[in-house]
């Protein structure tokens, strides 16, 4: 599952390298010169982000999970998941619903337990580097583990993918020898990090 799951991503990774160029939405919020401008032009011109209403992008608000999956799908080139997932608070019908299926069908997530995948919960920057090292295949990481100030903090489940996030050029620390693996990601934030992934990571399979 895990190969076919590459080969698709790879196909529609090429596939948005390809699309036409274009010019994201004129955000009012969005300075032309903000250091996550261009990745915004880019997620916006690709397919993968739009805005949140009333000509704002809301680069400062939190990312959360069921916009992570939404995204991803996309990236994936918006498959079709054989079944519901189950999750008892994704709500059938939902903007998301197929998206959070087929991330659960595809492995790229399992949910917290208990029938719950958190749709509403801001995306954790350890959450982030694991949905997205399941994307790319599970890569092992390329250097040697950082010893991460704060790696007591890193999730145990999330190590591997933090590494890989981190020699890969997808995450790097805060400062302070820091990974802030329980700190929110912005939608800014967020926008960078997709257009790296599909930019650097993606196309470079």
């Amino acid at each position: 599952m895990k190969r076919r799951l590459t080969a698709a991503v790879l196909s529609a990774a090429a596939a948005l390298s390809l699309a036409a160029p274009a010019c994201a939405a004129d955000f009012s919020d969005v300075a032309p010169v903000a250091w996550y401008a261009q990745a915004v032009d880019y997620c916006q011109a690709q397919g993968l982000m739009s805005g949140t209403g009333e000509g704002r992008f809301s680069p400062g608000a939190a990312m959360d999970r069921a916009m992570l999956a939404a995204v991803l799908h996309r990236v994936a080139g918006s498959p079709q998941a054989s079944e519901a997932a189950g999750f008892t608070d994704v709500n059938p019908g939902s903007w998301y619903e197929q998206a959070v299926n087929w991330a659960a069908e595809a492995g790229i997530t399992s949910g917290y337990g208990g029938g719950r995948f958190g749709p509403g919960d801001p995306v954790t920057r350890e959450q982030l580097a694991v949905f997205l090292w399941h994307l790319a295949g599970s890569p092992a990481p390329e250097d040697p583990a950082q010893p991460w100030a704060d790696l007591g903090d890193v999730s145990p489940y999330a190590r591997q993918a933090v590494d890989w996030a981190r020699s890969a050029g997808i995450l790097s620390g805060v400062g302070g020898g820091r990974f802030a693996p329980q700190a929110h990601t912005t939608r800014a934030q967020a926008a960078v990090l997709f257009q790296g992934f599909c930019e650097n990571v993606m196309a470079g399979k």
